[in-house]
């Protein structure tokens, strides 16, 4: 029999909107562990690093990092960058930016409920006292007025702020969130800074912040603040508000949209800025937007039914947090210290992927050498870990994840109806594919199939071996089948591309296909 091509594009990712049989081309049904079309078709990841050492050694009550965020600050000795981390109490760290993985401890702040912002500025000079950027992290239990960072020293945010749980930087203003003012708790309103001023007294005109005009209030309480360079959204319970504008109150020109859309928050962590966009994850799916349209990348990349379904049993213990890295969004679901789920998504093609043992309640973009690299706070240990090493290529230093766990793929795909409707005859599929051995791991894959569309129950065929380069394997079947689903499980650390599908069918002919 003449080998029918089945596939050798997976371009568009892992789908559940649609039935198995009637799936998109170059989609598949289930995808774990890969980045698409980087060297191969379906490449498996390298694993991820990491970037901290055991904070626990600093502070002895770490249990692991809640957040972070890495910022470079115009000192009067030059540029300086540093990247902080954030434990569960509230203890801030510094983070090595290249070699060994390291941590020294900075001091103690507050408990987190979002990553801290950073509102920049110049360096200082003998003739100006303009600031030299500043790290604002707020309380997220509201107790406290917000910390501040310099890039030296940690302390209380001066001015007299509001004991705010959320903060973002919009234009030249610090805007806190669901705060306290005196003992009058304001659940619905943000206030703002002074401009170029969160800390009140660099210029020596300001000496606090202007909590009796500086305000706009809401429909509801806030839950999350994100802003670019056009608007400052604001997150509520099932929805979400804009300002549009450049000058609060109380010389105002801004434009409050209350609602502006009709879609939640799941989680604050969830918010990510990345060129001039906003995305968050929501119980309706995961969104993002510029502060003018709103793109469901659930719906466009075929995952609303799988999100729906995950998210339906989401009680108050559970996280969601996303990055970014290489154009790629990355969003895990924790459940307290339980891994639940984790996604990798294309931005220009809104392919989805899983991705397994990212045990992350947080992410933030940084520098890592010379290279950009996104920074996780790690659920599962004290400690930060970094996402570039998943994309390296054929380099056995980052065969496991960082924490020891080998990389083990899996990939589902398509029911395939094989040219025609009715029984055939599949007497076996051909698979192109190269799996290296990085050291004497010996890494296999399992062959398995099923007859039936959206089955769970699967039958193996074999077991395949690791290669030095390109292979087509000849796996048997021998039944008769209306159709045929594939699922290829990897095992031990290894190198795995899959390139290209096709199997043995043959035909019946009409009168014995019709009897």
């Amino acid at each position: 029999m003449k080998p029918v091509p089945l596939q050798n594009l997976f371009s568009n990712g892992m789908k559940r909107d649609m039935a198995r049989n009637r799936m998109p081309p170059n989609s598949v049904w289930g995808l774990r562990d890969f980045v698409l079309d980087y060297g191969a078709p379906a490449r498996e990841r390298n694993g991820w690093a990491y970037a901290s050492s055991d904070v626990s050694s600093i502070t002895g009550s770490a249990g692991y990092i809640r957040g972070g965020i890495y910022s470079t600050f115009s000192l009067t000795s030059g540029a300086t960058e540093i990247n902080l981390a954030i434990d569960e109490d509230g203890y801030v760290y510094k983070v090595a930016l290249s070699g060994t993985p390291a941590a020294t401890g900075v001091g103690a702040g507050v408990p987190i409920a979002q990553n801290p912002v950073f509102h920049g500025g110049t360096a200082a000079s003998a003739a100006t006292a303009v600031y030299t950027g500043l790290v604002i992290i707020p309380d997220g239990t509201g107790a406290s007025v917000p910390k501040k960072y310099d890039g030296t020293t940690l302390s209380d945010l001066n001015g007299s702020p509001p004991k705010a749980k959320y903060a973002t930087v919009f234009k030249d203003y610090t805007c806190l969130g669901h705060g306290t003012v005196g003992t009058t708790l304001y659940p619905n309103r943000i206030w703002f800074s002074p401009p170029g001023d969160p800390d009140c007294g660099f210029s020596g005109s300001v000496t606090a912040w202007d909590t009796t005009d500086s305000w706009i209030d809401f429909s509801l309480p806030i839950i999350g603040l994100s802003a670019n360079k056009n608007v400052l959204l604001v997150f509520h319970d099932g929805q979400v508000s804009r300002i549009r504008g450049n000058t609060p109150p109380p010389e105002e020109d801004m434009v409050v949209d209350d609602p502006w859309q009709r879609v939640g928050l799941l989680d604050p962590f969830s918010i990510t800025e990345y060129q001039e966009m906003i995305y968050w994850c929501a119980p309706e799916g995961v969104y993002r937007t510029d502060g003018v349209s709103l793109d469901d990348i659930t719906l466009k990349g075929g995952m609303l039914r799988y999100w729906l379904d995950l998210v339906a049993n989401a009680t108050s213990t559970w996280t969601f947090a996303t990055g970014i890295i290489r154009n790629h969004l990355i969003i895990s679901v924790m459940d307290g210290a339980t891994f639940k789920d984790a996604f990798i998504i294309n931005l220009h093609s809104y392919a989805w992927g899983r991705l397994s043992n990212l045990r992350a309640v947080s992410f933030w973009t940084g520098q890592y050498g010379n290279a950009d690299e996104t920074y996780f706070g790690l659920r599962s240990a004290p400690r930060v870990g970094r996402l570039n090493t998943m994309f390296l290529v054929d380099d056995a230093t980052y065969k496991n994840d960082g924490d020891g766990t080998a990389v083990a793929s899996e990939i589902e795909l398509p029911f395939y109806e094989l040219g025609r409707p009715g029984i055939k005859t599949v007497k076996a599929v051909h698979i192109g594919y190269y799996l290296k051995d990085f050291a004497n791991d010996n890494p296999t894959f399992q062959v398995a199939y099923t007859t039936t569309p959206e089955s769970s129950s699967y039958t193996v065929l074999d077991t395949l071996a690791e290669n030095t380069s390109y292979n087509r394997a000849r796996v048997t079947i021998g039944g008769r089948m209306y159709g045929l689903g594939l699922k290829f499980t990897r095992t031990n650390a290894g190198d795995f591309h899959g390139f290209d599908l096709s199997a043995e069918v043959g035909f019946q002919e009409e009168s014995k296909r019709m009897s």
